[in-house]
């Protein structure tokens, strides 16, 4: 399977985000254009509760009418925080919301990040003693904790069936597996999809399952559940009004998200790039990409993949799940890179960007985001 998931592995197992620039730049053909340079990050305040009547501080930032990036809704990216051997302490999460204010807060290491969606990110933490879910709104500067006691939280993501967020959870003192639950921001908790059963485990190859991947459909119905060790991975996907689960048995990669009603993955493959495969409801794998950097979605369904970086920057292709047909989008920026633009919570990316149904955000080491217009 692709090893970008296990750059970064201290101790034990954990969700591992990859270290993003400072900052995203735009895809061109040519010489990028200059990207605005962000001012200082501002540190997050606490949201107001909405259970107990307290009015609404006023935000450090209200949502930006006239923004100096017309498209982008909210973004999000995350740097490392290293020690002097080079060991990783922490994260310091980085978000705004278009305009020209962005705010930071500090993670544990083991914390992972996603969205946006509806201008808000996503964070789990969990710095060994507590678990928590963030709610990070991006356009009031402020963050909302929903903690959650008893149990481990390795992963979160917007449920866009719902006005809660589906988590992925582990018994605090056993480490057992408790599988998905939908979580709403006042900590009630309704399971959704249970642990995997150790007999498919088994059948893929699994030993032990190291990192638990999630993602989900624009509208919520449908949700990935991808559980790996460092040499396998096996992918449930649980039609939620049904409740039918189809499996995603073959040899796979690291999860990259939906694209319509096809998920999309790495191919089992070591190091990059790697090809992307795109799984159908019969659960069989087809190639969409050979040779892949990266890929992300745009929420009406287009894959867009960055090819091995060359001579003036890594090719970008727009491709249709549907037909295979693909179109060049020019060249990629050197040092930029691509962005989520959904709910999911892939770990491939190192940030996520989000804008209209038909774009795709993009990060470079300096500067503000971007967004790529991809349409069909």
């Amino acid at each position: 399977m692709s090893r970008s998931r296990w750059a970064v592995l201290l101790g034990p197992p954990l969700i591992v985000l990859t270290a993003a620039g400072s900052g995203p730049a735009a895809a061109t053909r040519g010489a990028p254009p200059g990207s605005p340079a962000l001012a200082t990050p501002r540190p997050l305040i606490a949201c107001a509760s909405p259970f107990d009547g307290t009015p609404q501080a006023t935000p450090r930032s209200a949502p930006s009418a006239n923004r100096s990036r017309p498209g982008i809704r909210a973004w999000w990216r995350s740097a490392p925080a290293l020690d002097a051997a080079g060991t990783l302490t922490g994260w310091t999460l980085t978000v705004g919301d278009g305009g020209g204010v962005s705010f930071a807060m500090p993670m544990p290491p083991a914390s992972s990040v996603s969205g946006p969606a509806d201008g808000r990110v996503v964070a789990a933490i969990d710095d060994g003693a507590r678990s928590a879910i963030r709610v990070v709104e991006t356009g009031d500067g402020c963050v909302h904790v929903v903690a959650l006691d008893g149990v481990v939280v390795r992963r979160a993501i917007t449920d866009r069936a719902s006005d809660g967020y589906l988590a992925h959870l582990l018994d605090a003192s056993t480490r057992a597996d408790l599988g998905v639950w939908r979580v709403t921001l006042d900590g009630r908790r309704t399971l959704v999809l249970g642990p995997i059963e150790a007999a498919a485990l088994r059948s893929a190859g699994i030993e032990r399952v190291w990192s638990t991947s999630l993602a989900a459909t624009g509208d919520g119905r449908r949700l990935a559940v991808q559980s790996c060790d460092p040499d396998a991975c096996l992918t449930r996907v649980l039609d939620r009004p049904t409740g039918h689960i189809l499996v995603l048995a073959g040899r796979q990669g690291d999860l990259v998200g939906f694209a319509g009603d096809r998920v999309l993955t790495r191919a089992a493959c070591t190091g990059l790039p790697c090809p992307i495969l795109a799984w159908g409801a019969d659960g069989v794998a087809t190639t969409l990409a050979d040779d892949a950097d990266a890929a992300a979605v745009t929420v009406d369904g287009m894959v867009v993949v960055a090819g091995p970086p060359g001579s003036g920057g890594a090719r970008l292709l727009a491709i249709d799940p549907l037909t295979g047909a693909r179109r060049d989008l020019g060249l990629l920026a050197p040092g930029a890179k691509l962005a989520a633009s959904g709910a999911d919570g892939s770990d491939a990316l190192p940030g996520g960007v989000e804008a209209g149904p038909t774009s795709i955000g993009v990060l470079a080491p300096n500067g503000s985001p971007s967004i790529l217009e991809v349409r069909r």
